[in-house]
């Protein structure tokens, strides 16, 4: 290292070697900095933490850069004139503010202080290398979901019709949570839904994790739930980056369960989107789906039932018609039947009729007959031919045996009847 005399007004030498105070050697230091790196010059790095100095307005960073093994740290800053410009630029083109964790692009000065060391001052920013590192990540968590089979294992997940059992993954404090319960609740229809909330971060260094456990948590219970909604509110293209994290969009893909997202993404789609079941811009799109789905299976619901009310209606007068036939059918065999029977009452009474006189007529010569043999033999028609008959206690004796000596006799004749005693 060369020494310019006009540099060390003050040194002492010390076995023949010159020894420098510190402020000579920092001095030193900056103009040969300045002289190295006379003009500005692009320097891409990691933001490790970030601050704004509440009384200056100067934002203080620390950037870092790990390449090939090697890591480097280096202090930065902002003057407070030249912030609000950066910060203006970098919203504008990224949709929120610098942070720590960001890969950015900067226009730096090196410069050393004497007192405070080196460090470099930002000029300006280059926000499309910002949005470009996430589109390289992005397209690396596509890529490896493609290689592992995975990318489309969602897609194939039927979603229920319809379906009112959710597992639910959001930040409890977050909007979009807020706007997709009170959406989905308080519909005017009336529909119910049970939402069982699996709380999450979804933002920051701790939201991969948080996200995960989320979903292993629903599959130890995925038999009580139909399907899983992801959703988070609106915010900026990095504000949604851990959305195309793999192990985040990993989850969604694996999950047993139908996803659905609703992720307030304002321009394109994260990986998340991409391997999910079903996505939606906004968790209140997604809350809309849903009760379109209630709506769209109440009005099947009601099509089926006014079907089956049309084919009782029809099938009541198919059958009632069928029964004024079978009615009118019943009444004419019944008449038919009953001509038929009246015809053979009619040829069985003629039948009857005729057996009757035959047998009257049969029976009237009998009679007759028997009259005559009856007259024949009448008691009468015997006196009339000079016969007696002989009764003894009103009884007719017919031999001399059966009459008693010691009761009179009664001898009756044609012309009357004649008391007699027996003489012995």
């Amino acid at each position: 290292m060369v020494f310019y005399a006009q540099h060390l007004p003050s040194f002492i030498f010390a076995d023949s070697m010159p020894v420098y105070s510190l402020t000579d050697l920092n001095q030193h230091i900056r103009e040969t900095i300045a002289d190295t790196y006379p003009d500005n010059l692009w320097v891409r790095a990691e933001i490790v933490s970030m601050s704004v100095n509440g009384y200056s307005g100067h934002c203080y960073l620390e950037l870092t850069d790990s390449k090939e093994g090697a890591f480097s740290k280096m202090k930065a800053m902002i003057w407070k004139g030249s912030l609000k410009q950066i910060d203006l630029k970098f919203i504008t083109e990224t949709g929120r503010k610098l942070e720590a964790g960001m890969m950015v692009q900067v226009l730096v000065k090196v410069e050393f202080h004497v007192q405070f060391g080196l460090s470099l001052i930002i000029w300006d920013i280059d926000p499309a290398f910002t949005v470009g590192d996430l589109a390289v990540k992005r397209a690396k968590t596509i890529n490896k979901l493609k290689q592992d089979g995975h990318f489309d294992a969602n897609k194939t997940r039927t979603i229920p019709f319809p379906t009112d059992r959710i597992a639910l993954i959001s930040s409890p404090t977050a909007a979009g949570y807020e706007d997709f319960c009170k959406h989905l609740t308080e519909n005017p229809f009336g529909f119910t839904y049970g939402l069982a909330l699996f709380p999450a971060l979804v933002q920051g260094q701790e939201a991969i994790a948080s996200l995960q456990e989320a979903f292993r948590k629903i599959e130890t219970l995925k038999g009580n739930y139909d399907l899983v909604i992801l959703i988070r509110g609106g915010g900026s293209r990095h504000d949604l980056q851990i959305f195309d994290e793999y192990e985040v969009a990993s989850a969604v893909a694996k999950c047993s369960l139908p996803v659905l997202t609703g992720i307030g993404h304002e321009r394109d789609e994260s990986v998340c989107d991409l391997v999910a079941a079903r996505n939606f811009k906004t968790p209140t799109a997604t809350a809309d789906f849903l009760l379109e789905q209630s709506l769209n299976a109440e009005s099947a619901a009601m099509e089926l039932l006014l079907g089956i009310s049309n084919r009782l209606v029809w099938s009541m007068k198919s059958r009632e018609q069928d029964l004024e036939r079978l009615i009118s059918r019943i009444g004419t065999l019944t008449n038919q039947r009953l001509r038929n029977i009246e015809t053979i009452f009619r040829e069985s009474l003629n039948k009857v009729l005729q057996r009757c006189q035959f047998t009257t007529h049969t029976l009237e010569k009998d009679l007759i007959r028997l009259e005559s043999e009856v007259a024949a033999a009448s008691p009468k028609r015997i006196l009339d031919l000079g016969y007696a008959r002989i009764l003894q206690e009103g009884k007719r004796k017919k031999s001399k045996a059966e009459i008693s000596v010691s009761s009179p006799l009664k001898i009756q004749m044609k012309d009357g009847e004649i008391k007699a005693s027996i003489l012995e």
